[in-house]
């Protein structure tokens, strides 16, 4: 017995083969055999890559409808008709506002950056509004934006904007060392990392080129981050310009084989003899032309033995909706817009959900409007608050800079479709205590201060006529009703 368990015991057993799991996403298979991954960083991928990004977003943003409708959807919500407006908050060290310094800034920011004025753009005839429109198209089309600042004398207030051509900042300009400096794709900085510079590329009389070096605190350059270490921005549309380029080209198929399919074209075939034909074209010398422009309502005689034999092709039309509302889905995905709004498809929508699309929408506008506030508007009002105080136009000092550099700004916000209930749903919110007047306006739009300041201005023009808020009132519907009675 013992010798059994002995024997059992001391049997060396093959030991089994441990398979460890690996990342899946990581494997590479014949089917991930074109998926090919390139070792380069971010920086190495846009110098091969960026020139031909930006040029096939450019053609997109002339002559593609899907491109040039996400354009327009932009500059509608992120900027909106009426801009983003500035709203000044100067208070006073008793906590009290400072309406006399938000006043003279207001007024001095809308008198600079009025297209009429010609002083907010450099040597261009454009506003502020213009400037904004400018810099997001810009944005989204080349992923990037620069905007030298300019400090001229003949300007009140010194100081104008101008808008650069992002190709201008060449991407092909790359030296490894510059004065104790590298320049990467036009972008001069140190060996750590900091940049210092942007390099211009200029055209001069004889064609040759040569580079201006702006410093980087004369300039604003504007993209969106997203890899670490990232010089350059890329088009924010890059995503779904492969999808729109075949969407496009399906499109154009599709109509070129319906106008084909529509056109009814035939051919005449001769029973007679090929020899006499042949005989006939040699002796004339030349072939006759045997085409025949087909007019509605017309008829044409043959001659004795000719026939005609039509040339219908079928068109695929049942495939062309699903494959464009499919393609649509996934173009829009990558713009990130929603679907039914960007191709205008209503179809098997309910009102839930397109709320809620809608919903999810806005708060991408929102995050574009606070990028653009962020790293473009308050940067500028910063710097042309400085120049206003240096200017001498107003009264106050400059040693109070921080003080007055207290700017606040509102977006363009959107009304819904039942804005009954959603001034009912504000109205309880304010008697449960959990919001305020200041933020329902803010959320709609509007300045709180500039609302009481009408409500007050209202008052005293009702008080001149002797009229009441109530008074006047049922005047407007007493006369709101007699104008329904007469249309009557």
């Amino acid at each position: 017995m013992a010798n059994l368990f002995k024997k059992i015991f001391s049997r060396s057993a093959k030991t089994p083969k441990i398979l460890w799991r690996n990342f899946q996403a990581a494997r590479q298979t014949r089917l991930e055999a074109d998926w090919i991954l390139s070792p380069l960083t971010t920086n190495e991928e846009l110098r091969s890559d960026l020139r031909k990004l930006m040029m096939r977003s450019r053609d997109l943003a002339k002559n593609n409808s899907d491109y040039i409708k996400w354009l327009q959807m932009r500059e509608t919500n992120i900027i909106g008709d009426a801009g983003i407006r500035l709203m000044m908050r100067v208070e006073n060290f008793d906590g009290k506002t400072d309406d006399t310094a938000n006043d003279l800034i207001e007024q001095h920011w809308d008198n600079w950056g009025k297209r009429r004025n010609k002083l907010c753009a450099y040597r261009r005839r454009s506003g502020w509004l213009d400037i904004l429109g400018l810099v997001d198209r810009t944005l989204a089309i080349d992923g990037e934006c620069f905007v030298r600042k300019v400090y001229i004398a003949n300007n009140p207030y010194g100081f104008s904007l101008e808008v650069i051509d992002t190709l201008e900042i060449d991407i092909d300009y790359n030296i490894a060392h510059y004065n104790g400096n590298q320049i990467v794709m036009g972008v001069e900085l140190t060996l750590q990392g900091e940049v210092v510079a942007y390099h211009r590329k200029v055209v001069i009389e004889n064609h040759s080129t040569k580079y201006h070096r702006i410093p980087v605190d004369e300039i604003y350059h504007l993209y969106k981050v997203t890899f670490p270490g990232q010089l350059r921005g890329f088009p924010q549309g890059s995503g779904a310009i492969l999808d729109i380029n075949m969407a496009q080209k399906y499109r154009e198929t599709a109509l070129a084989g319906a106008r084909v399919a529509i056109a009814q074209m035939g051919f005449i075939t001769s029973q007679g003899d090929s020899d006499e034909v042949d005989l006939e074209a040699n002796t004339s010398g030349a072939q006759k032309d045997q085409t025949i422009g087909m007019e509605p309502g017309m008829m044409y005689r043959l001659n004795p033995g000719d026939g005609v034999s039509f040339f219908t092709p079928q068109q695929p039309v049942a495939a062309f909706p699903p494959f464009m509302k499919s393609i649509g889905r996934s173009i829009s995905q990558g713009l990130g817009v929603s679907y039914n709004n960007h191709a205008e498809d209503l179809d098997n929508v309910s009102f839930s959900s397109m709320r809620a699309g809608a919903i999810a929408e806005r708060d991408m506008w929102k995050l574009a409007q606070r990028f653009l506030i962020q790293n473009f508007i308050e940067p500028v009002f910063a710097d042309w608050l400085r120049a206003l105080l240096a200017s001498g136009l107003t009264p106050l000092p400059q040693s109070k800079y921080y003080k007055f550099l207290a700017d606040r700004w509102q977006a363009r916000r959107w009304d819904w479709v039942d804005p009954f209930k959603d001034a009912k749903a504000n109205e309880l919110k304010l008697d449960m205590q959990i919001t305020s007047r200041r933020r329902i306006c803010g959320e709609i739009g509007l300045d709180f201060d500039d609302v009481v300041a009408e409500l007050e201005q209202e008052k005293k023009q009702l008080v001149q006529h002797g009229l009441t808020a109530e008074s006047f009132n049922e005047k407007l519907l007493k006369q709101a009703g007699d104008n329904n009675e007469s249309d009557a």
